[in-house]
């Protein structure tokens, strides 16, 4: 039998605890109760384009379903002539898309946050909720919903460039 000296054997400690809370936190994120993950939403597979204004902003967003999930751009151009412009990936819960918005910001630097798009008569209410950060990554809390009513944003259906 090798003998472990105490120090290397606190670091073992260590990172097998490190290493189960990780992988505890990553079952935790998986989806549940077979709700759709993929683009069954045939009105996204074939690319829609959307536009919002809110007071004297623009959002401009432009989705299409692939074989993963939904993916696109999507572009706030404040009336201050600030510009946040991305790509969104995610996926469709539902009548609600989730998905990571990759931006880069006006003042040059990228952010990664989470959006919820709820899809209701033919439009996308942009959702407002509190975020927590876990591992470096930036989500919904999971026990505070998402307030559609509370967004500045809904989307109408565009004309794609």
């Amino acid at each position: 039998m090798i003998a472990i000296k105490m120090k290397n054997r606190k670091t073992l400690i260590t990172i097998l605890g490190i290493s189960v809370i990780t992988i505890v936190a990553s079952c935790g994120q998986d989806n549940k109760g077979g709700e759709n993950t993929g683009s069954k939403d045939k009105s996204i597979t074939s690319g829609k384009c959307y536009l919002a204004v809110y007071k004297g902003d623009t959002a401009l967003l432009s989705i299409k379903g692939t074989s993963s999930g939904i993916e696109g751009t999507l572009k706030f151009i404040k009336a201050d002539w600030n510009v946040d412009n991305g790509t969104i990936k995610g996926t469709m819960k539902g009548d609600t898309l989730l998905a990571d918005y990759n931006f880069k910001s006006h003042d040059g630097r990228w952010y990664r946050n989470p959006i919820a798009l709820l899809k209701k008569d033919g439009k996308l209410y942009l959702g407002v909720g509190q975020f927590e950060t876990a591992w470096g990554r930036t989500y919904f809390a999971k026990n505070v919903p998402i307030d559609y009513d509370k967004g500045k944003y809904v989307f109408d259906e565009h004309t794609c460039p």
